[in-house]
């Protein structure tokens, strides 16, 4: 790919998205491995990073207003909308079809936030006084690591029912999951090192019995 760097990528069927810095700053780049073209998708003089794809839309974390924002380019239309340019952080988004979601610091922590782009509403999924962070997101699911216990843990949320279920628990942390189906994986301290984990919803829901270990890692 050459003697930048790239970073962050994503991929959704034949398509693969990351962030380049090859022209100075962090742009939106795009792979197709069935016609082998690479494209730019967003080569803002701004930072753009932290792409996600699903289908024809990618998303990604956009800093052309001065702080974060979400941006969209539609590979169907060749049209590029913001999402979300509130004057606070938005970060790390997630797509599944019509769904975008992030993480948002408008209420003073991290919270999760989605658009629905079939609707075109902007929905406050969960705004405890704690942090949610790192959001997932498969269908009806969401994931995020939550602190509200002291150390970092896993939750889903579903869409279509509102219920929320803790994934872990624990004296340690669970951090940056990532959500498929039915199936959640995210990175698990319980050792004293970063190991991954995952949990399968379609078993009987138990969940992570808490281990005699604290960490104290943080990125």
């Amino acid at each position: 790919m050459g003697i930048n760097n790239q970073r962050y990528p994503a991929i959704w069927g034949d398509r693969i998205v990351w962030a380049d810095v090859r022209n100075g700053n962090w742009d939106i780049y795009l792979y197709d491995l069935a016609t082998g073209a690479e494209t730019p998708i967003c080569t803002n003089p701004s930072f753009q990073r932290n792409p996600a794809i699903s289908g024809d839309r990618i998303v990604w974390e956009d800093y052309r207003n001065g702080n974060p924002d979400i941006y969209l380019y539609d590979l169907s239309t060749h049209k590029e909308i913001p999402i979300c340019t509130d004057p606070n952080y938005q970060e790390d988004p997630a797509i599944s079809g019509d769904r975008i979601i992030w993480m948002d610091f408008r209420n003073g922590n991290w919270d999760i936030y989605m658009y629905d782009l079939a609707t075109g509403i902007e929905t406050a999924l969960y705004t405890d006084p704690y942090s949610q962070r790192y959001p997932g997101i498969s269908g009806d699911r969401i994931v995020w690591a939550d602190d509200s216990s002291g150390t970092w843990d896993v939750y889903t949320y579903e869409l279509s029912t509102g219920k929320k279920t803790q994934i872990t628990s624990g004296l340690n942390s669970q951090r940056y999951p990532a959500i498929s189906g039915d199936r959640i994986v995210w990175e698990d301290y319980r050792n004293g090192n970063a190991d991954i984990y995952l949990y399968d919803l379609s078993l009987t829901p138990i969940l992570c019995p808490p281990v005699p270990h604290s960490d104290s890692y943080e990125y």
